[in-house]
């Protein structure tokens, strides 16, 4: 699976609408038939990563990075393109 820039784009700034906790997040991305799924994924520290990103050759001998061990919800080892990452500082209030 390939994603252009745009799609990553927007699969990022979805993740960031869902209300988290200040810290950093990677977002990962995989097919499901005709459907793109996406999982959040949070940081275990402000320097490292809960799930290490490992480059794999896609289909067209491009280099993607993706998830170097299975991510919380079973999805297996390379199975999904790491899209970004984004960093919250602070909690939203709900009235802001």
């Amino acid at each position: 699976m390939k994603l252009d820039h745009r799609t990553g784009q927007s699969l990022i700034k979805a993740a960031m609408r869902v209300r988290r906790a200040p810290g950093k997040y990677d977002v990962f991305a995989w097919s499901d038939g005709p459907s793109v799924q996406t999982l959040t994924v949070a940081w275990k520290t402000i320097t490292k990563r809960t799930i290490a990103l490992e480059t794999t050759a896609g289909c067209g001998g491009e280099e993607i990075q993706t998830n170097a061990e299975p991510l919380p919800n079973g999805i297996k080892r390379n199975l999904a393109s790491y899209v970004g990452s984004f960093r919250i500082d602070k909690r939203l209030d709900p009235d802001e």
